[in-house]
C-alpha cells in the first residue's frame, strides 16, 4: 500500500481520488466536490441573491452521512493518505 504526504494527497484529490488516511478508522474518506456537482436547495432565500458556488472538500463520515471537510493540522502534515478504491 503507497502512502503519500498531504502534497501528494491534494493532487490526487484534484484529479478526482477518494482518500482517506491509514490513523482514520474505515469508511472515513474525503473527496473534492466541484462547483457544478451539487444543488443548493433555494439558496437566495438564505444567502440573497448569489450566484456564485465554489468547489469544497467533502467528508463521508462513519455513519454514511456527507458535508463539509475540515482538516486538522495533523491531517494536513500526515504521511499516511491513501487513494482509496
Amino acid at each position: 500500500m503507497n502512502t503519500m504526504n498531504f502534497s501528494d494527497a491534494l493532487i490526487a484529490l484534484k484529479a478526482g481520488s477518494k482518500l482517506t488516511r491509514l490513523g482514520w478508522r474505515g469508511g472515513l474518506w474525503i473527496k473534492l466536490i466541484e462547483s457544478g456537482d451539487y444543488m443548493l436547495n433555494n439558496p437566495a432565500a438564505i444567502w440573497g441573491d448569489i450566484n456564485q458556488k465554489r468547489d469544497f472538500i467533502g467528508l463521508r463520515a462513519h455513519d454514511g452521512s456527507f458535508g463539509t471537510c475540515g482538516l486538522h493540522d495533523r491531517d494536513i502534515l500526515a504521511d499516511d493518505w491513501i487513494i482509496v478504491e
